[in-house]
């Protein structure tokens, strides 16, 4: 298993000291903790007696709640015991229909311990009639296997998320996902004034499906997904689950309008090309939920190309 950018301090003493300590505490409430794989999974699925939370709980409450962080513990247990936790965790994820919940901290362990090699099940999952309530966090776990910023796929909601808005990843991944389904209105609305008067002079003389069908050629099915990463120094550039234990910030974090060399990945992870993207911060203090940065790229018909291009590629 590789040490990929922050999750590096995993391997930090503190850190483990942490994790004992939060599994204790578990056992402290009344809840014996099994601490092998098998047992470690029944925790994490709610299957050892343990008190089910809300599903939208799991993602909307950031992992910040006690529940949160004691599945966190769970999962970075899961980590530490490699390969011997696979086949339990992949006994979770074929099960799901059975204890019926979201696999977040399953799929983050899965892909921290197998990396690439959890493409098919987890591509796979995405068609599961249980999946919409866990889409966000099967992308999250493919951005974290293939050791990308960010990886959105045409299944995930058109909607945003608190613990998905900030900085200028959650302004990248609705831009890609409006594109994805040819959503206009959602387009539009992560758009600053370049990238907006860009939009309105390639429209010039032609309507939308004029426009998309010239730049976008996915698969009629409209299954696809895209993923990128930063090019800068962590901070921004690292995946979902880094910040929620990340408070080192970014370098360029009091950038108001920072323009990110930005390297394109098909759903499989291939590299597919690159683009220098502009964002500008969004005015005034937009309240959570809401974008803090906005896309503000003036070479939009390069960027819409390039990501429908990455797009075909299997």
């Amino acid at each position: 298993m590789k040490c990929r950018g922050l999750y590096c301090t995993e391997l930090r003493p503190l850190l483990r000291f942490t994790l004992l300590g939060l599994l204790a505490a578990c056992g402290a409430n009344g809840q014996v903790r099994d601490m092998s794989p098998t047992g470690l999974v029944k925790f994490l699925t709610y299957q050892s007696g343990r008190p089910k939370r809300p599903g939208a709980a799991v993602v909307l409450g950031c992992g910040t709640d006690q529940a949160g962080r004691e599945d966190r513990a769970a999962a970075e247990s899961l980590v530490s015991l490699g390969a011997k936790a696979v086949p339990a965790i992949e006994e979770g994820l074929d099960s799901i229909n059975t204890w019926k919940g979201n696999p977040r901290w399953l799929l983050y362990a899965y892909a921290r311990i197998q990396g690439p090699a959890t493409f098919a099940r987890l591509w796979a999952m995405y068609s599961n009639p249980e999946s919409f309530s866990f889409q966000l966090s099967l992308d999250d776990a493919l951005a974290l296997s293939f050791g990308l910023t960010s990886y959105v796929s045409s299944f995930r909601p058109s909607v945003r998320v608190f613990c998905h808005s900030a900085g200028p990843v959650a302004a990248l991944d609705q831009l890609v996902l409006a594109w994805e389904k040819g959503d206009r209105r959602w387009l539009e609305a992560c758009l600053g004034p370049h990238a907006k008067a860009a939009l309105n002079s390639l429209m010039e003389g032609r309507t939308w499906a004029a426009m998309r069908a010239e730049l976008w050629h996915g698969p009629p099915s409209g299954e696809v997904a895209v993923g990128y990463r930063f090019e800068i120094r962590a901070g921004w550039a690292e995946p979902e689950w880094a910040w929620e234990d990340y408070t080192g910030g970014s370098a360029y974090a009091s950038d108001n309008a920072p323009e990110l060399n930005t390297r394109f990945a098909t759903r499989t992870g291939g590299a597919c090309g690159q683009e220098s993207i502009g964002f500008l911060k969004a005015p005034g203090d937009p309240p959570p939920g809401d974008l803090t940065y906005l896309v503000d790229q003036s070479r939009i018909e390069s960027l819409l190309r390039l990501i429908g291009s990455c797009a075909t590629i299997p």
